[in-house]
């Protein structure tokens, strides 16, 4: 009803009771957001021929199926990599607050022998070291980088359903192991012997699965990379023992690195700025990939520590060559997962695009899956482009191609190493692996 144009009292009146009466829709709870985000990429996005290396937790996705130390330590790192993905201080203020109160409640869960058995608590554990790579900007010197594992360590020795022989055993022990060992490597701190016991029980009880895995061979001599560490991170004046050691762990290395001839594909490339010189990789998925990149890390560094204690100049020129080489590798397989509308579509992996590329020379988003193989790029691309007296055209184009996958692909970080790489102002590489946040983003 209206009089003279105008609505009249009456009408305004049902109009203002519609509108209290029409549904409201609330915001999602920021614990609530990051729960999804994190099982979306550490559950799904993370699955690798269906398999993941966390998804031992997705029984627990709905948080009532969990104990509430469970869900405690997941709410906790949830919010810690929507904190580190985001940039939100809420979220990490959040994160800290759960992380207190499950530390709080773990205390208890410890005492209780019943409990304390229980693969639940373990899985807790593994993600309280999550929360702390997550949160963690820099490397620590000591046992506190480890601290976690090593009480997971403990509550697997213990566990109950030890003597099973399941999948999701399996697949937290694997984990527990990858963590420690990488823990150990960037903190410079020894294997514990526990570490090696776990390394048995895995190795008679899942022979079949684990020792097919590439993977965990490169494991059992990055175990031997560990106690050496320590003597590579010498600047100078390095023992005759230490480099007779790493010469020994070069070739290792190399050996080893020869297996990946069988399943990697190469393809020559027109000139392109996406492709570093005339050829490029594709392996059969991002694990691999992150495998031989992992191979190519540790040859470098080795090479970075020869070069830095050589006494002859015709050896650092060699080493410099080697270097070079192994650097020119890693970037073979970055076209692979950053060059969109060349490497990606032209070896099938469309499906990494989301939504469907739209026209021939643009692509408008991406799905987790191929943003997470694109940040596990981060710390390969930096090494490579810190071989000690490289070429400078290594040392740019690692820049330019971190930059592109700041941008292109909104991964803030790989802007930040780009940065430091571009400044050569660190010279610890396991410093930007904490950065980056340790495995919390590995393949």
């Amino acid at each position: 009803m209206s009089f003279r144009g105008k609505p009249s009292k009456a009408c305004e009146r049902c109009r203002f009771l519609r509108t209290v009466d029409e549904p409201r829709y609330l915001p999602i709870a920021l614990d609530v957001q990051a729960r999804k985000l994190f099982f979306d990429h550490y559950i799904l996005a993370g699955q690798i021929n269906g398999l993941g290396a966390w998804d031992f937790l997705k029984p627990y996705h709905q948080s009532s199926k969990a104990p509430v130390h469970l869900q405690l330590t997941i709410d906790a790192a949830s919010l810690a990599y929507l904190s580190h993905q985001m940039g939100s201080e809420k979220a990490r203020l959040l994160a800290l607050e759960r992380y207190t109160a499950a530390l709080g409640l773990m205390g208890k869960v410890l005492e209780s022998p019943e409990i304390f058995q229980k693969m639940t608590t373990l899985f807790s554990s593994l993600l309280l070291d999550l929360f702390e790579k997550l949160s963690t900007t820099q490397n620590l010197s000591d046992k506190a980088w480890t601290s976690h594992l090593r009480g997971a360590l403990a509550i697997a020795e213990s566990c109950e359903n030890r003597t099973m022989t399941s999948r999701t055993i399996m697949r937290a022990f694997t984990r527990l192991n990858t963590n420690l060992l990488i823990s150990s490597l960037a903190a410079g701190v020894p294997l514990p012997n526990s570490f090696f016991r776990l390394r048995e029980y895995l190795e008679a009880s899942f022979s079949d699965e684990v020792t097919e895995d590439p993977k965990w061979h490169l494991s059992e001599i990055m175990a031997r990379y560990v106690t050496l560490q320590n003597d590579f991170r010498v600047e100078k004046g390095a023992r005759k023992s230490s480099l007779q050691e790493a010469r020994e762990m070069d070739c290792i290395l190399k050996t080893f690195s020869k297996r990946d001839a069988a399943i990697k594909r190469g393809f020559e490339s027109q000139p392109s700025r996406m492709v570093y010189g005339n050829m490029y990789y594709a392996y059969p998925d991002r694990y691999s990939t992150h495998t031989w990149n992992v191979v190519g890390i540790s040859r470098i560094l080795v090479i970075n520590f020869l070069n830095r204690n050589s006494s002859s100049e015709m050896e650092r020129l060699e080493l410099v060559l080697k270097g070079n080489e192994i650097a020119s590798e890693i970037f073979a397989s970055v076209p692979q997962y950053v060059d969109c509308m060349g490497a990606v579509k032209s070896i099938g992996q469309i499906e990494l695009l989301e939504p469907a590329v739209p026209s021939q020379n643009s692509c408008t988003s991406h799905t987790s899956s191929h943003k997470l193989a694109c940040y596990t790029l981060i710390f390969p691309l930096y090494v490579a482009g810190s071989v000690r007296g490289s070429d400078p055209r290594l040392w740019k184009w690692a820049i330019e191609k971190l930059r592109y996958i700041g941008s292109h692909f909104g991964i803030r970080n790989a802007e930040v190493v780009a940065q430091i790489l571009e400044e050569r102002s660190e010279k610890d590489p396991w410093r930007i692996y904490a950065l980056l946040g340790s495995y919390a983003f590995g393949a």
